[in-house]
């Protein structure tokens, strides 16, 4: 199933990945600005999981990542778990990516995910000759139907059966983006595994600390439904486990690096089309907070 959305100069278009692929892969997109209507496109990322992005020909991309002087991004690129929002700018082109789950980041790298986070590498240096190859499948791709079968026929080597280890990461993946008042102790009894394993699968697969990934998913809920109702009381739209509104701020001063009436009024024009789109894909406005079938 794909979705579309077209506004002014912007298009997002997403699809989802096949049923087989999704515990890796969750999808792909197309994100593309019209040449002829915007001179330079300022938007942001939000948290997430695994991205990989290559840029077409033409197209240029700099990033700010925790409030660091904009540079540029390789044309293969590799974002890795982040938990904070990165600032974003780029001349107009198409940019062509997929989401990778932890699942999907242990079979496809052979690094733990903590030494990637918050950060963006260049694929080429990490796959070779294999990123080239990708990157050129892609590049007379016009539609995400066409890119999914390019990333589909690309990661078919790493579809299998999950083992008993994976299907407890699995689990843990759910539970950290679903239950994020859980305390830690109880996480990892429900998962079967010490809290010393809980702790060092999370950052081996998910790169942060279970406390963090709790915190990003209770913040991220609670700003998505902020950002999504303006004219509403916030206090009202924030989780029950903030102790006040004030909390929920320094939390958004912690993940955004800016307060939330600041993130409100922020310039992101693809980032909300991809949140329109998101939602009708897969239920969650984003990434980071999808869950995994198994």
């Amino acid at each position: 199933m794909a979705f579309l959305a077209d506004e002014n100069c912007y298009k997002v278009h997403m699809v989802r990945s096949s049923e087989l692929l999704q515990p890796f892969v969750t999808g792909c997109h197309i994100y593309e600005t019209l040449p002829d209507k915007i001179d330079i496109c300022h938007d942001i990322i939000f948290p997430a999981w695994t991205t990989i992005r290559f840029i077409m020909p033409g197209g240029k991309v700099m990033i700010s990542l925790d409030g660091e002087e904009y540079r540029d991004i390789p044309i293969m690129a590799m974002f890795g778990p982040l938990s904070l929002l990165v600032r974003a700018q780029g001349l107009p082109g198409r940019i062509i990516g997929c989401g990778v789950t932890p699942l999907g980041f242990a079979r496809l790298f052979n690094f733990p995910a903590n030494q990637c986070a918050n950060r963006v590498l260049n694929l080429e240096e990490i796959w070779g000759a294999r990123a080239h190859f990708l990157y050129s499948s892609l590049k007379d791709c016009e539609t995400a139907e066409m890119v999914m079968a390019k990333f589909e026929e690309f990661f078919a080597p790493i579809i299998s059966k999950l083992t008993e280890k994976e299907v407890k990461i699995a689990k843990m993946m759910n539970l950290l983006t679903g239950s994020h008042g859980i305390e830690i102790d109880r996480a990892a009894q429900i998962i079967g595994f010490s809290k010393h394993q809980f702790l060092r699968n999370s950052k081996k697969y998910f790169g942060f600390a279970p406390k963090i990934l709790l915190r990003r998913s209770r913040f991220l809920k609670s700003i998505l439904a902020v950002a999504s109702n303006p004219t509403e009381n916030p206090i009202t739209l924030i989780d029950e486990g903030y102790f006040d509104y004030s909390h929920f701020v320094k939390d958004c001063h912690y993940f955004f690096q800016m307060s939330p009436s600041e993130f409100v009024k922020l310039d992101k024009p693809i980032a909300m089309l991809s949140m329109k789109v998101m939602q009708k894909l897969t239920g969650n406005q984003v990434q980071s907070l999808q869950q995994i079938k198994f």
